[in-house]
């Protein structure tokens, strides 16, 4: 049976070998005496998951520390029928369960050493934030609406800013005070590949709060990946394993965070605070008490030119390296092969394993970046392509005479897309992924392309 694996904005390939990352090519996460550390948690529970190692060691090495919550976890029905052991589906019982999830955070975390006035939650919508950073930017865009919870701005009055809207520039309003305040040195933040929506967008926030800040030393980035098919393996409580990359990220460059026997002891009791969660996804939970925590750094792709275009494939350069691939089966259906800067038109380059692979439909997001101008007033461009068609959207709103064009020669496939329609950008946030007619899926994997000259 063929499995879809992630997709990155500048490379889809066939997967080469499965060896795994040699335990001494991972370097260890090093934390100093001056170091502030920052959390950003997408649920409660994950920041336990990742980080558990890394908080207690900063606990007791006495650096400040600081934990961040981007929702309170309130849309998972099924844990919560399993928790309750009666049907949870009014939008007032998906509200107390996201205060109960507060509640078993601050006791996971006291455990680690981490108290209350440490924590911050937001508040924001579980499973919709997504849809938030996608789609919901600027005056002209209404709020989201929350799925079970059903509203449409921050409900919990320990939120950070209780009744902000759920509006793309709430959440980097939120973001950007907190990294003001707390001014961390290091940021431990859930990774852009990570098959959670929630996951990956919130280190989209990060990144572009860390942009708005534009800190002349800017603080060091650690993602940490909790969810993706098939990893950890196998699933359940094994104390002594240690954790590996998932074979798929094998090339990217990855530092750990080496636990003790008490850690490994501390970080299971904490995860057991979790009741909510516990009650469904005990095993995997239980995945991650190891001996170590991984955290997968992602360099930023930086554009070529038609000469020498920025190849994609880890294998042939270091330069300027794309962090992913992907394989249907033994067959990758489209392989981003080049990324590169043509006069004033940002050039992607796609090839296509068969011609019959062109009908299964591709979709691309380019988010342009500029230090001078709000991120909300910046084009946030959906190209959607289905054979010879191509559409262009910002935030879900069709854009008629974008520039945008694609040209197809064979199974070679152009994508053009001028600087003007981006809004001129210096930075750009981007995904891209197809759709299989074998076996659909929903995973995004983000890129930052960094365009200064």
């Amino acid at each position: 049976m063929s499995r879809l694996l992630p997709q990155a904005l500048a490379g889809l390939f066939l997967l080469w070998g499965c060896s795994q990352v040699r335990a001494d090519t991972i370097r260890p996460v090093t934390l100093l005496s001056q170091d502030r550390i920052l959390v950003l948690s997408p649920h409660p529970d994950d920041d336990i998951l990742g980080c558990a190692g890394v908080i207690q060691t900063a606990v007791q090495r006495k650096l400040p520390v600081r934990v961040v919550y981007l929702t309170n976890g309130d849309n998972y029905e099924w844990a919560f029928m399993l928790y309750e052991k009666r049907p949870i589906l009014r939008p007032a019982e998906m509200r107390a369960m996201g205060e109960i999830r507060r509640q078993e955070a601050t006791k996971a975390e006291a455990l680690l050493g981490v108290h209350a006035d440490q924590l911050t939650f937001l508040g924001y919508p579980d499973w919709g934030t997504e849809h938030i950073f996608m789609e919901h930017w600027g005056p002209h865009r209404p709020a989201f609406r929350s799925m079970l919870t059903e509203v449409t701005a921050v409900p919990y009055k320990e939120a950070l800013s209780p009744g902000a809207p759920y509006k793309g520039e709430s959440v980097l309003a939120d973001l950007e005070r907190v990294l003001r305040e707390f001014r961390p040195t290091k940021i431990f933040v859930s990774h852009p590949g990570d098959a959670h929506r929630d996951h990956r967008t919130f280190y989209l926030f990060a990144q572009v709060a860390l942009w708005d800040l534009a800190d002349p030393r800017p603080p060091e980035v650690y993602p940490f990946l909790t969810h993706y098919p098939h990893w950890p393996r196998p699933r359940g409580y094994r104390p002594d394993r240690v954790l590996q990359p998932p074979v798929e990220f094998e090339n990217l460059p990855w530092v750990e965070q080496k636990l003790t026997e008490i850690q490994i002891a501390v970080k299971n009791q904490a995860i057991a605070l979790h009741r909510t969660q516990m009650a469904k996804d005990h095993a995997y939970l239980e995945s991650f008490i190891a001996s170590n925590e991984l955290f997968g750094l992602i360099p930023s792709i930086m554009p070529g030119s038609p000469e020498e275009p920025a190849p994609a494939t880890l294998k042939e350069t270091s330069v300027h390296p794309a962090s992913l691939e992907v394989s249907s089966g033994t067959i990758a259906e489209l392989s981003w092969r080049y990324l590169y800067l043509e006069k004033n038109d940002l050039v992607f380059r796609m090839e296509f394993s068969t011609h019959s692979y062109f009908d299964h439909p591709v979709s691309a997001y380019v988010f342009g970046y500029r230090h001078d101008r709000p991120f909300a007033e910046m084009p946030k461009l959906q190209l959607s392509i289905r054979g010879h068609r191509l559409r262009v959207y910002d935030q879900g709103i069709p854009v008629k005479d974008s520039g945008v064009t694609m040209e197809r020669d064979g199974r070679i496939l152009l994508l053009r897309l001028p600087l003007a329609a981006l809004g001129n950008p210096e930075r750009l946030l981007g995904t891209a992924w197809s759709r299989s007619a074998e076996e659909p899926f929903d995973w995004r994997v983000w890129r930052a392309v960094d365009l200064r000259r």
